[in-house]
């Protein structure tokens, strides 16, 4: 992209894990890894947007097949996503990550740089301890 000019959009991958603070126990090493990609991203829109290549990060909620998630029954993952995420229902991977990461890439975005942004249903606003809820 930088070499022939074109400038371009990397989009990296990452969780509400990396900035929401003890969603649940264990969690710091994964958490602290994806706080770096979090943190990589807004680095790299200062480096890169010189050449125009936009860098951003997109934060995904947790989804049914998250490894917390299935360690409880599923009627307790129905009761619990109401109290955990405001859109009362869980992160459809398909569809809702889907269509953030083609608005990143296209020309839509073409003023947008350096940000996370958050694809979790309010997730990250509620703050919810897992443990708690579940």
């Amino acid at each position: 992209m930088r070499d022939y000019g074109i400038g371009g959009s990397f989009i990296l991958l990452t969780s509400i894990i990396g900035t929401e603070r003890g969603l649940y126990p264990g969690s710091a090493a994964y958490g602290s890894c994806l706080a770096g990609v979090n943190h990589l991203s807004r680095a790299l829109a200062m480096e890169l947007g010189k050449y125009k290549i936009r860098v951003n990060a997109v934060a995904r909620g947790l989804h049914k097949s998250d490894a917390f998630i299935k360690t409880v029954s599923e009627e307790k993952q129905q009761k619990s996503v109401k109290d955990i995420v405001p859109l009362q229902r869980w992160l459809d991977v398909k569809n809702d990550l889907t269509s953030m990461v083609l608005y990143l890439v296209s020309d839509d975005s073409s003023f947008t740089t350096g940000i996370v942004i958050f694809v979790d249903g309010g997730q990250s606003i509620v703050r919810p301890r897992m443990r708690s809820y579940m």
